[in-house]
């Protein structure tokens, strides 16, 4: 069983609950140019792989992710998260296959 924040592409209409990743930091893992929010009211659980994971290509049909976060912004969303969650203000959201 996996619990993940997303990670999404269009801007949030509510900018207090995700964090931009910064441009620097979004080149560092692979992400496609442009903007990217983690979205930290919100929660997936669903046992990996998923319903929602789609291969980062078709050369690496078993490779989901696209790195790890820096430790130093990784605190970032992770205070966020969890102040929000503390707050009763994180909703989690059981994904099927």
């Amino acid at each position: 069983m996996v619990t993940m924040v997303a990670v999404i592409r269009a801007v949030p209409s509510n900018l207090d609950e995700a964090l931009e990743i910064p441009a620097a930091i979004e080149t560092a893992p692979g992400l496609d140019e442009g903007p990217s929010w983690i979205v930290v009211t919100e929660v997936n659980r669903f046992i990996w792989p998923g319903p929602d994971l789609v291969p980062i290509s078709r050369n690496s049909p078993m490779r989901f992710d696209y790195g790890v976060l820096p430790p130093g912004f990784f605190r970032t969303p992770r205070n966020s998260f969890v102040a929000l969650a503390r707050a009763s203000r994180v909703r989690l959201v059981a994904r099927l296959q």
